[in-house]
């Protein structure tokens, strides 16, 4: 808006997200993060732990939920594209009561918002304040939560952490997760993964404690973290990854890290090299056996099986 004599003032309209002809019984807004994410008293939208608490899961078709999960991706990695943060999901919940002519649908709802399989509600789901950049102040902020040990499950990190940390809250907390994890093209699953010969990030009286971090998108797991150990072997851990359209073009990582027990002293976790894999060669099908030197370090090496299956 422009008046004469003074500054300009931009708004953003959005459309709401819900319907005002469903009354919403329950409201949610959820950032992905745990800590100091509860409603005060007397407040009637809750948060993530209050959502955690209430063991709620969204309950969709298989084919939605795969679908809305790689649309809730894409749109996080846009908002890290533009270096915003600390947007949420908001997620309204209307119960149909019987005898009110409203039919019982499946999917999509013509009027907006999705149908609950198996029971009678209608969820909406929508993206709401998305125009917090990570500022100089918000910087600041996530070095306090850092120095507090509050570094990872803060609401203020760096849009790309943010972005990585709500997928996977909305992946396994948000929405009901079947036992195959499918993404809307199928899913990568890595065994038999070990390192060998891995570059000391500790210093001369301490070793590394390494983990592996699979990455593909915003799309992350992780095998646990073995103690002082150069050349550690993670027998029986399978990580699985769910594969979207939008991966087809991308790289699949395979990054090892130094675990930092004490970040607020020590920073953030030591990089022991990467091995990167195009998705074109994953796609193929054919189990992949890595034994490859890993990437940005002076050595190391990584072995791994990859198999992808198609949904």
């Amino acid at each position: 808006v422009e008046v004469d004599g003074c500054l300009s003032k931009y708004f953003t309209v959005m459309a709401s997200v819900f319907d005002p002809a469903c009354k919403v019984h329950e409201t949610y807004d959820v950032k992905g993060s745990l800590y100091n994410r509860v409603a005060k008293e007397g407040e009637s939208i809750g948060k993530d732990k209050n959502w955690f608490d209430s063991e709620r899961k969204l309950k969709l078709p298989v084919a939605l939920r795969r679908e809305r999960l790689g649309v809730h991706e894409q749109d996080c990695a846009l908002m890290a594209k533009f270096n915003v943060m600390d947007y949420s999901l908001l997620i309204g919940v209307h119960k149909v009561a019987e005898g009110t002519g409203e039919p019982q649908g499946s999917g999509v709802r013509a009027g907006g918002g999705l149908w609950a399989e198996g029971d009678r509600e209608i969820y909406f789901v929508g993206m709401i304040d998305f125009l917090i950049g990570f500022s100089f102040k918000k910087e600041a902020e996530h070095i306090v939560r850092t120095a507090q040990g509050h570094g990872e499950d803060a609401s203020c990190v760096n849009p790309t952490d943010y972005a990585m940390r709500q997928v996977t809250f909305v992946r396994e907390k948000v929405f009901s997760m079947p036992e195959d994890r499918m993404g809307t093209v199928g899913l990568i699953r890595i065994s038999g993964v070990s390192g060998k010969n891995l570059i000391n990030a500790d210093g001369p009286f301490d070793k590394s404690d390494p983990y592996l971090l699979a990455r593909l998108g915003l799309q992350t797991a992780r095998t646990s973290t073995i103690k002082d150990d150069l050349n550690p072997v993670w027998k029986d851990e399978e990580l699985v990854l769910p594969v979207h359209t939008h991966h087809k073009t991308m790289k699949l990582e395979l990054g090892l890290w130094d675990a930092e027990s004490a970040r607020a002293l020590r920073g953030a976790d030591d990089f022991l090299g990467n091995v990167l894999l195009p998705m074109d060669s994953v796609l193929e099908g054919k189990p992949i056996q890595l034994s490859r030197k890993v990437e940005g370090v002076q050595h190391g090496e990584l072995t791994a099986t990859i198999v992808f299956e198609r949904a």
